[in-house]
């Protein structure tokens, strides 16, 4: 690269010190410098693009990928930390959730007993209850045969049970 440029001497060395990059992208390996007396020639700045040659765009790009060079080599830094602060949240919520279902195996067990305790308690009601309807049912047929004797036969006695 040719650069050609007139100014005051501290800012033309500044503009040296400006363009000797070194970076990911750039690397100015020398710079030679040649002075002379101004000529006035030059009144404005401009790059100039062989044929072929990308212009702005790659400028553009460029300083894109070093502010995400930058990014990726400093942004990143932090993220170990709160990744450790991430994994300690969710070992808490793994606690957490467990210690839930704990307390639901323990509530389900509790249901389930209480479950058979009303199971064993209707089916000993049932039975009591059927029992007590089987009885009764044995002593209206009793009385029934009784009614259907005396009708057949008048002088038969019809007795009551208690």
């Amino acid at each position: 690269m040719k650069v050609i440029a007139e100014g005051q001497e501290k800012d033309i060395e500044k503009f040296i010190h400006d363009i000797n990059i070194k970076n990911t992208i750039i690397n100015v390996a020398d710079i030679n410098k040649e002075y002379s007396t101004p000529s006035g020639e030059y009144e404005s700045f401009y790059k100039l693009v062989s044929e072929g040659e990308t212009d702005e765009r790659l400028d553009t790009a460029a300083d894109l990928l070093k502010e995400l060079i930058n990014v990726t080599r400093n942004g990143f830094s932090g993220l170990e930390k709160k990744q450790d602060i991430m994994i300690g949240k969710q070992d808490i919520m793994i606690g957490k959730q467990q210690e839930t279902m704990s307390k639901i195996d323990l509530n389900r067990l509790e249901i389930k007993s209480e479950i058979h305790a009303l199971r064993d308690d209707f089916k000993s009601h049932f039975d009591n209850r059927l029992s007590k309807m089987e009885f009764e049912l044995t002593d209206i047929k009793v009385k029934v045969a009784q009614i259907q004797q005396s009708l057949h036969n008048p002088k038969t006695k019809i007795s009551q049970a208690d």
